[in-house]
């Protein structure tokens, strides 16, 4: 039987180097297939050298919601510690996101030395009109493949010749995303075609602050290096892949 090509994408490398750590060993030692890097934070020189070290599948994730912007955001859109303020993601025009999300991805580039193997956006801000049409331009632009979390936004990249993924599961709350079960669960739930997104928050817990997903990221680091997550995989029959593979790109 044949299933979709499904991507296990954990977010928020170079959020904090603790979680940094733990994506790196889901990815080396583990099952976890791709990542994607914040730019924007005081530990991304870290999450570039390890990524770059072990050569890692890695796309952007794009960050409104938190640490400097790396363009020149007017005043009113930050914090008054000049920092980006996820509540006033609303009053960004798509013009100003635009020139952020190109300044996060030149600096992706130079520290990557390479582009990304795709976008996506902390906090799934793209639900937003103006985040998503700015995301959409330099998508287009450059060819970049973008996660859809839901049947309108993937029809909405569609109609804009934007590629995306056929389906998406993955959850951040007060329970971990992700366990032996649930790897199962949604193992036996893959349909045959497509490509699959599933997002995962493997790390351990942060140091440097406080975090209400601290706990939950060392759980499923635990599971994505564990025997029996590997020994699932190869009871279904299901080889993960990175963006680029899925879309048969280059790394």
């Amino acid at each position: 039987m044949t299933f979709a090509r499904v991507i296990l994408n954990a977010d928020d490398l170079g959020y904090e180097p603790s979680v940094s750590l733990g994506i790196v060993e889901a990815m080396v030692q583990g099952i976890v297939s791709s990542t994607t890097l914040m730019v924007n934070t005081p530990y991304v020189d870290e999450a570039f050298s390890g990524a770059r070290k072990y050569g890692l599948a890695v796309g952007l994730h794009f960050n409104l919601a938190r640490y400097v912007p790396l363009s020149t955001a007017p005043v009113r859109l930050l914090t008054q510690h000049g920092e980006l303020d996820e509540r006033k993601v609303t009053q960004w025009s798509t013009e100003e996101v635009e020139a952020e999300l190109n300044a996060q991805l030149e600096a992706f580039e130079k520290g990557m030395k390479r582009p990304p193997t795709h976008i996506d956006v902390h906090k799934h801000l793209h639900s937003h009109v103006n985040v998503f049409v700015a995301v959409v331009n330099v998508a287009r632009r450059r060819d970049f493949p973008v996660r859809s979390i839901n049947a309108e936004m993937r029809a909405q990249f569609r109609q804009q010749n934007v590629k995306t993924n056929d389906a998406f599961e993955g959850e951040a709350g007060d329970e971990p995303g992700w366990t032996l079960e649930k790897l199962e669960a949604r193992l036996k739930a893959l349909p045959e075609n497509g490509v699959v997104e599933w997002m995962c928050h493997p790390g351990y817990e942060p140091k440097q602050f406080t975090s209400s997903y601290g706990k939950q990221r060392e759980i499923e680091r635990a599971l994505f290096v564990s025997k029996q997550a590997r020994a699932l995989l190869d009871k279904y029959g299901v080889q993960l892949c990175s963006w680029a593979e899925a879309f048969n790109e280059r790394l």
